[in-house]
């Protein structure tokens, strides 16, 4: 093995982009992506808790729509996606969106 490595693709998901390319544009372009959070989030949960559940502030960097993906064409079943942690399907798109 001579320990070379070639990058062949790169993909990522931030608050505003959907991938490198917009994410260095946004970087570029000083983007603030920090917003008020989606209405169904449920902030006051978070705003009123007690201990590491209390946060200071219901403003974050939101995926917004970034966040809804297809379970089918992950090859995952619908009827599987209730109660599966949305951060594996996040992870499995940006995977494929690498490797495409």
């Amino acid at each position: 093995m001579s320990g070379k490595i070639a990058i062949i693709g790169m993909s990522c998901l931030f608050p505003g982009s959907d991938g490198p390319k917009r994410y260095w544009q946004n970087i570029c372009a000083k983007a603030d992506q920090v917003s008020d959070p989606p209405e169904n989030w449920g902030a006051e949960r978070y705003l009123n808790g007690k201990g590491a559940n209390k946060i200071t502030t219901a403003k974050g960097g939101f995926l917004k729509d970034l966040f809804r993906f297809d379970p089918a064409k992950l090859g995952v079943m619908p009827s599987s996606v209730d109660g599966s942690e949305p951060d594996h399907f996040l992870a499995l798109q940006a995977a494929i969106a690498t490797l495409a």
